[in-house]
């Protein structure tokens, strides 16, 4: 069993860890990758965002919104104690 310990920040003042929000889909084959301008608190200029809540999909078209929507995922620095 892998041992692992979280590491604490640098800053005293930041969190242990960062919240990265993106989009990552494919449509019309073709791949969009962008990371989502609320990763930074902006919740206002992310295409992607805006055309979701212009469409409304979460109400009318939940097979393209479950594509579309925000990925949140979470970074941590960690010291790797024992890797079996």
């Amino acid at each position: 069993q892998a041992v692992i310990r979280f590491l604490p920040s640098k800053n005293d003042e930041q969190a242990p860890f960062a919240i990265l929000v993106n989009h990552g889909f494919k449509k019309n084959g073709k791949w969009y990758i962008e990371t989502c301008s609320s990763t930074h608190g902006d919740y206002d200029s992310c295409p992607v965002c805006q055309y979701i809540s212009k469409n409304d999909l979460y109400n009318t078209d939940n097979k393209e919104y479950s594509l579309v929507k925000r990925k949140t995922s979470y970074w941590a620095n960690i010291l790797v104690v024992k890797d079996p």
